[in-house]
C-alpha cells in the first residue's frame, strides 16, 4: 500500500507540473495542434531508457499495448480540449474524477484487486479534490460533461492496463514506451498535413515541449510503477491530487490566503490518505 501511496503522490506532483507547462503552451498554440509534438517529446525522453529492459511480446501483450494507446489517445484529446475552457487547476480537477474509471476497470478486469481496494478512503480523497472545483471552469459543466467523463474513464483505465501488462511480466519502460510509440505514429499520420506548423512549433518552443515531455513521462512512469506493484486504484487516486499542488502554487505566487473551501478540501484529502495507511 505504501508503494501505491508514494508513487501516486510523486505522480501527482509531476502531473501538476505537466498541466502548468501545457497550459502555458496552449496560450500560444491551438490545443490540438500540440498533440503530435507533445508525444514526439515523450518518445524522445523515454527512448534512451529502453536499453535497460528486454522486450516481451505475445498476442495478449500486443493487444493490451494497442488498447492502452487507444485510451491514451482519447485522454490526451479530451485533456487538450479542456485547456480551452479553464485554467490549469480546472484540468487537474477534471482528471481527479479518474479514480472512478480506475474502480470500474478494476472491477471488470482485475476483480481480485477490486476486493483489496479501500473504497471509503478513496471516496474521501476524490470528494476532497472535487470540492476544489469551485469556479475553475469558465464554461458550463453540462457542456463539458462528455469530455470530462471520457477523460476520467480513460485516465482511470490507464492504470488498469498498466497492471494487466505487469501481470504479463512486461517491464515499466516497455509498459510506457510502446503505448507512446503507437500514439505518436497515429497522431503523426493524422496531423501530417500540419507538418509546417509542427516545424515552426519545435523551432520556437522546442525546449518547452521537451521539458513538458520530461515531467509528463516521469508522471506516467510513477503511475505505472505504483500500479504494477501496488493497487492501481490507490495509485490513480493519489495521482488525482495534482490540484493541491496547483492551488498551492497559486496561493504562493499571489500571496493570497486560501479560503475556507480549499482548506476543508485539503483536510478531507489528508484524512483520506491517513485512512489509506495500513
Amino acid at each position: 500500500m505504501y508503494l501505491s501511496i508514494v508513487s501516486g503522490i510523486f505522480s501527482a506532483f509531476f502531473n501538476a507540473l505537466t498541466i502548468f507547462q501545457t497550459k502555458q503552451l496552449t496560450k500560444k498554440y491551438r490545443s490540438r495542434s500540440l498533440v503530435g509534438p507533445l508525444f514526439v517529446a515523450n518518445l524522445i525522453i523515454v527512448l534512451p531508457l529502453t536499453i535497460f529492459e528486454s522486450w516481451i511480446f505475445t498476442p495478449k501483450i500486443i493487444l493490451l499495448h494497442f488498447f492502452g494507446a487507444f485510451i491514451g489517445a482519447i485522454a490526451t484529446l479530451m485533456a487538450l480540449d479542456l485547456y480551452d475552457f479553464g485554467q490549469a487547476p480546472a484540468i487537474a480537477t477534471a482528471e481527479a474524477l479518474s479514480p472512478f474509471g480506475a474502480i470500474l476497470g478494476t472491477i471488470l478486469l482485475l476483480p481480485s484487486l477490486a476486493e483489496k481496494s479501500p473504497i471509503i478512503p478513496i471516496l474521501l480523497i476524490v470528494s476532497g479534490v472535487i470540492f476544489l472545483i469551485g469556479s475553475s471552469f469558465n464554461q458550463s459543466m453540462k457542456f463539458l460533461f462528455i469530455r470530462i467523463g471520457l477523460l476520467a474513464i480513460s485516465e482511470g483505465l490507464f492504470t488498469v492496463v498498466a497492471r494487466l501488462l505487469a501481470n504479463e511480466n512486461v517491464g515499466i519502460i516497455q509498459n510506457y514506451f510502446f503505448r507512446v510509440l503507437i500514439i505518436t505514429i497515429f497522431f503523426s499520420m493524422s496531423y501530417s498535413s500540419k507538418l509546417n506548423e509542427n516545424i515552426k512549433l519545435w523551432k520556437d518552443d522546442g525546449l518547452a515541449i521537451l521539458k513538458r515531455g520530461l515531467t509528463n513521462s516521469i508522471h506516467f512512469l510513477f503511475v505505472i510503477y505504483g500500479s504494477s506493484f501496488g493497487i492501481p486504484v490507490v495509485t490513480q487516486t493519489l495521482s488525482s491530487t495534482a490540484p493541491l499542488f496547483l492551488h498551492l502554487h497559486f496561493y504562493i505566487t499571489t500571496r493570497k490566503f486560501p479560503s475556507l473551501r480549499p482548506l476543508l478540501a485539503v483536510l478531507v484529502i489528508i484524512l483520506g490518505i491517513y485512512f489509506l495507511m495500513p
